[in-house]
């Protein structure tokens, strides 16, 4: 049998699958492409189609027409594909577009002028204070910890820390007004 069903002259034996396979190609893309209205979509799904026919071709029948059992196949892989698209379809509304895009912007760079005027103003802070803003702010500890090991209650803590955060930025500030106070 060839692709059209009819008995016209062909390979026999183990060619015969691949002969048949082979002229189907073009009839199996045409029904694929009207299926899925996509050219490239059909092209990958030809490619899926063709390799479960390859997996399955034991399970064809050669007295019967090449062709439909073909197309029965291709069915099924354009309904999987389908099943993929509709999981696939991530659709974003412009507002979370906008606010995908502003969070993949670089977070702005810290002037190293600024940079050094804050290590400076940490270095003249007293002991204490600098112990307590680099347990919180550079080791990240919570306010909570913090009050328990110095046996304070949590909210005094955080006033302390808001103080320091004061300080620390009236020195910032005096520091790079004086910078700037020498360069003219």
């Amino acid at each position: 049998m060839n692709v059209s069903g009819k008995n016209q002259p062909g390979p026999s034996g183990t060619g015969a699958f691949a002969w048949e396979l082979t002229r189907a190609q073009g009839d199996l893309y045409v029904y694929i492409a009207a299926l899925t209205g996509k050219a490239e979509a059909a092209r990958d799904i030809l490619q899926d189609a063709n390799l479960t026919l390859c997996r399955e071709a034991e399970r064809y029948d050669p007295c019967r027409p090449f062709l439909p059992w073909a197309r029965s196949v291709a069915y099924y892989e354009v309904l999987s594909w389908r099943k993929r698209q509709l999981r696939e379809r991530l659709v974003f509304d412009d507002t979370l577009l906008e606010e995908i895009a502003a969070a993949l912007e670089p977070a702005p760079q810290v002037p190293h002028a600024q940079l050094d005027a804050l290590e400076g103003c940490l270095q003249k802070l007293p002991e204490r204070m600098r112990k307590l803003f680099e347990s919180r702010y550079v080791a990240g500890r919570t306010v909570s910890d913090l009050a328990a090991d110095a046996g304070r209650q949590p909210n005094a803590v955080a006033a302390s820390l808001y103080r320091i955060r004061q300080i620390l930025s009236a020195c910032v500030e005096d520091t790079l007004k004086g910078g700037a106070h020498a360069d003219s």
